[in-house]
């Protein structure tokens, strides 16, 4: 009742001027209206628009369309297809199960709006305001939202197909099993996006800003994101089977378990990333920096690594079977139990590089590094390293047969207890070695062991 009270005593204490005919004939009536409609607006806020409530929308569409202004209105279920509402001011609505086909909002304000399972095909929101709208569940086919502002935006289980996002922002938006096919997002901002499990197949993403976005379980089956900065960005078991990440940034990323194949990562940025248990079977990573990265049990059969840098990289339990790997840096690399068969291994940089019990059966070592490289119980069996660098290398207890060192340098080298049958030492540097028998070589062993008589 205070309310009330109060309005009214500023009622009856507004000035009293002259007679409403004076007032007519000096135009002073409107004046007189404007203080009082003032006046109520101050104490109530903005006046009701007629039959725009909780059961009504008769009121609040006659307003949209006169006013192109319908703030906080109730529009739920109504029809507005093909309707030209450009800049509407919509911050709020509540248009739940709205019909938008074929819409023109570009440049409208739906920034907090309901818009819950609503029909958007073919709309036009281009540089629309959608800050924290509710989107989900709505069918956003073909729709335009280049350069639209969808920070924040619940857009889970979304239909997106073929839709148009191009530069659009969507910082820490829920795209949660959003349905994105062949969707343009090229430059838009992912940033701490949640993107787990939506389907992105044949879509493009190139250039696109997600750092520490979250793709777990995502599909990009041939997706584009060449270029883009995926820096700390969740993949754990997303499909990224044919996807381009040409040039892409993923330093720290986590693509542990990842479907790989096929994927283009040529010069790609993979510092400190985590690979574990990926399949990167026939992958291209030429040139790229793989510097300390996980990429234990990982399957890389058939992987490019031409070119790449591998500098501390952990490969424990991966599955290099005819990897090429020919000129690579390897120094320090973790390869233990690593399987290399038939993979292609000339002029390779495995400097006090750890092989132990890994398999590298025919693999091709000609003219590579292994200088202090440890390769206990490792299996060469028929490998080739005709010209290798194996001074100071642990050997002890590896399979050798029919391997050919053939000009290689074993100086200080550790054979005991390796198994040699059939291996070729033509002109092999074998000085200061210890052979399989225990004894050191002496000065002058070259191609064969010349042991102390004691």
């Amino acid at each position: 009742m205070g309310k009330y009270w109060l309005l009214l005593t500023c009622l009856v204490l507004l000035p009293h001027h002259t007679s409403p005919i004076a007032r007519a004939q000096t135009g002073t009536a409107p004046k007189a209206s404007s203080k009082k409609e003032d006046l109520i607006q101050q104490f109530y806020g903005r006046p009701s628009i007629p039959d725009c409530n909780e059961q009504a929308t008769k009121g609040c569409l006659k307003n949209l369309k006169e006013k192109n202004d319908c703030e906080r209105c109730n529009l739920k279920g109504v029809s507005l297809q093909n309707s030209r509402l450009p800049g509407a001011k919509l911050k709020q609505a509540n248009l739940t199960g709205a019909d938008l086909t074929n819409t023109y909002l570009a440049g409208a304000d739906l920034s907090g709006a309901k818009l819950l399972r609503s029909i958007l095909t073919a709309s036009n929101l281009k540089k629309a305001n959608l800050n924290r709208a509710n989107l989900s569940e709505s069918n956003m086919d073909d729709i335009q939202l280049s350069g639209a502002n969808l920070d924040r935006a619940d857009l889970r289980q979304v239909s997106l197909r073929f839709s148009v996002l191009k530069g659009a922002s969507l910082k820490g938006a829920n795209l949660t099993g959003s349905y994105l096919l062949e969707a343009n997002m090229s430059q838009a901002d992912l940033n701490s996006a949640t993107l787990i499990d939506a389907d992105f197949t044949r879509g493009q993403l190139k250039k696109v800003q997600a750092y520490k976005a979250n793709f777990n379980g995502a599909i990009l089956l041939q997706a584009d994101l060449s270029n883009s900065n995926l820096n700390r960005a969740q993949f754990y078991k997303a499909k990224l089977e044919s996807a381009i990440l040409r040039g892409a940034r993923l330093t720290n990323a986590n693509l542990g378990y990842a479907n790989l194949i096929n994927a283009n990562l040529e010069d790609a940025d993979l510092r400190k990333a985590n690979l574990n248990n990926a399949n990167l079977m026939r992958a291209n990573l030429g040139g790229a920096d793989l510097s300390e990265a996980n990429l234990s049990e990982a399957n890389l059969s058939g992987i490019n690594l031409v070119g790449a840098t591998l500098t501390g990289v952990d490969f424990k339990g991966a599955n290099l079977r005819g990897a090429n790997l020919s000129g690579v840096d390897l120094e320090g690399a973790n390869l233990e139990k690593a399987k290399l068969t038939g993979a292609n291994m000339k002029q390779v940089n495995l400097k006090s590089a750890n092989l132990e019990q890994a398999k590298l059966i025919g693999v091709n070592l000609q003219q590579s590094n292994l200088e202090n490289a440890y390769l206990s119980g490792t299996d060469h069996r028929e490998a080739n390293f005709r010209g290798a660098i194996l001074n100071g290398a642990n050997l002890k207890g590896a399979r050798l047969n029919r391997a050919d060192f053939t000009d290689a340098d074993l100086s200080r080298a550790n054979l005991f207890d390796a198994h040699i049958d059939k291996a070729i030492f033509l002109d092999t540097n074998l000085q200061n070695a210890i052979w399989v028998n225990g004894k050191t070589c002496q000065t002058g062993s070259i191609g064969r062991c010349i042991q102390s008589s004691n």
